[in-house]
């Protein structure tokens, strides 16, 4: 309820960083506190993951990230650069 629209998609495996997020935030504010919480996310799963997992380090690093009015992107993957496509052509 407090998003206009949710989609999220984590591994099950917890040895996986892979996930995608599309959020549509209420308003422009919205959109800017969620983009900072990614970031943060995103931080946070690298230390999770740093020393003993550097592949899923490397995913997160290369994380593909947009902000679009009030739409919102995540895509930790192998495959982030092809959904960050697929999100871009969809608006």
């Amino acid at each position: 309820a407090d998003y206009d629209g949710v989609m999220m998609y984590v591994s099950t495996s917890s040895m996986s960083a892979e996930e995608v997020l599309v959020v549509k935030a209420k308003n422009t504010e919205q959109a800017r506190e969620l983009e900072n919480a990614i970031e943060k996310r995103i931080e946070e799963r690298k230390n999770v993951f740093d020393g003993y997992a550097p592949e899923q380090v490397k995913m997160l690093k290369e994380a593909q990230k947009s902000v679009r009015g009030t739409y919102v992107f995540l895509a930790i993957s192998p495959d982030s650069n092809r959904y960050r496509e697929a999100f871009t052509k969809a608006l």
